[in-house]
């Protein structure tokens, strides 16, 4: 076999390699974020992909013979796949490296099952193929209509229901980095078994043994391989499971955490109004005593006034939520601006609702209450309608510095677990209703922005009520 010939077949094969893990790997990526520009990356990256994969090619034509040769070859393609992947999704380079490791473990297993019926078929005389070109074609045209059938019966029984579990849970990384290191101790195996087992092949056709002996060491190699694969997957979907059991007990500290601040909270509303019905009792006093003077009447309104103060946002979670905030912030010398349009949200289960924006307006709280300056603490929150989307956005003035990791606030809480999971709940939230949430600062102004996909339904959107506090 000549030179250029034996760079074109293998060639063929490497593209065809890289073809198969981007099948899965698009399968496992389908539900996460996408970075801007996503259709001009891919294009680009393909490019380069393309590029190296010719390099490798010819680095697999004079050292693709060896293990070790072979063995880089196929590390060098896995890590084209993960970077193309950092490249192109908008998520943290663990999820991508989870994406790549389970397509490769996927696409290794999808390949020994089709070695398996093979050599089976060939065992019972099925399969006949002649070395002439339309043998060839033929061959091929029967591996692609068995990996798509693979790859169809791998979609509905693993991949799917991974796939949408990723975006919205945490990684426990000693399971996940154990069932990496199994995916490159398998890539290593399989390497070394594919060259010898190749080399001890008759003529042209390598599955074809000399012994056997070696056919039946090769078919229990592949049944191994295949069970490796399948133990690979098994780790991987354990640690997602150990992803949402984290999540679940991070959310309950949340909760915990969320009743003890709204208990605080509570507590330091009734004592205002304590102060204020005590303060409303002598005012009446000197009022029905004759003894009153305008301004103590006009103070006397105002104190009054504080009581009405329900807040309508055309939601009734949501009135009562800003009402109290609204209380707190009357006690505290904050002025809460609020243009809500709670209609909008209809379509959010109350248990979410509650959960994200009363983390909106504590995070917010909790930032402008250590403002001494009483003209700077300002809250103002918007949600309204953007053409067919929900529109929630959220600013106030924060003292200090703010660093964001991953798109999210580093907090400086001793209690990182518990704090850092406030925002990344709300940004699980927004990724449960199809939304994006994106955070970013302006000075000292920090910018909460999240919009939702939303369904006409048809009903009259409650009026916008314009309200300061």
């Amino acid at each position: 076999m000549t030179a250029a010939k034996l760079f074109t077949e293998y060639g063929m094969g490497i593209i065809e390699f890289v073809f198969e893990l981007y099948v899965f790997f698009v399968m496992f990526a389908c539900k996460i974020d996408r970075k801007r520009n996503f259709v001009l990356r891919a294009v680009l990256s393909t490019a380069v992909v393309l590029a190296v994969s010719i390099g490798v090619a010819a680095f697999y034509t004079v050292f693709g013979a060896t293990p070790w040769g072979r063995v880089l070859v196929y590390l060098v393609l896995f890590g084209l796949v993960f970077a193309q992947g950092v490249v192109l999704f908008d998520e943290s380079v663990w999820t991508v490296l989870f994406c790549s490791a389970a397509a490769y473990a996927v696409q290794n297993l999808v390949y020994n099952i089709y070695l398996f019926q093979y050599f089976i078929g060939k065992l019972a005389g099925i399969y006949s193929f002649g070395s002439d070109a339309l043998g060839t074609f033929l061959y091929r045209l029967m591996y692609y209509a068995v990996f798509g059938a693979l790859a169809a019966l791998m979609w509905f029984t693993a991949v799917k229901h991974i796939s949408v579990r990723l975006p919205t849970e945490r990684f426990n990384y000693k399971i996940f980095t154990m069932a990496v290191m199994i995916l490159v101790v398998s890539v290593v195996l399989c390497s070394i078994e594919d060259i010898y087992f190749t080399r001890a092949g008759i003529g042209v056709d390598v599955y074809r043994l000399k012994y056997d002996n070696l056919f039946a060491l090769r078919l229990t190699s592949v049944v191994m391989n295949a069970v490796c694969c399948i133990s690979i997957l098994l780790i991987l979907s354990k640690t997602l499971s150990q992803r949402g059991l984290q999540r679940d007990v991070e959310q309950l500290r949340c909760a915990i955490a969320q009743s003890e601040q709204q208990y605080r909270i509570s507590k330091d509303t009734i004592d205002m109004i304590n102060i204020k019905c005590h303060d409303i009792k002598y005012k009446l006093d000197a009022a029905i005593n004759g003894g009153a003077s305008p301004d103590a009447v006009a103070d006397l309104r105002r104190s009054i006034a504080i009581y009405d103060s329900n807040i309508e946002t055309g939601n009734a979670l949501l009135n009562v939520l800003f009402t109290e905030k609204s209380l707190f912030c009357e006690q505290h010398d904050i002025k809460l601006s609020c243009m809500i349009d709670g209609a909008r949200l209809a379509f959010m289960d109350g248990g979410d609702l509650y959960c994200l924006f009363g983390n909106v307006i504590d995070n917010a709280l909790e930032a402008v209450i250590k403002i001494p300056d009483s003209e700077r603490r300002v809250i103002d929150i918007v949600v309204k309608a953007a053409g067919d989307m929900a529109l929630v956005s959220a600013q106030n003035f924060f003292a200090g510095g703010v660093v964001l990791s991953d798109g999210l606030p580093v907090t400086t809480k001793s209690d990182k677990n518990y704090h850092g999971f406030g925002m990344a709940s709300m940004r699980m939230i927004v990724k449960k209703y199809g939304g994006e949430m994106i955070v970013d600062t302006d000075g000292d102004i920090f910018k909460l922005t999240m919009l939702f996909p939303t369904a006409e339904s048809g009903k009259t959107p409650s009026e916008t009520t314009d309200c300061v506090k």
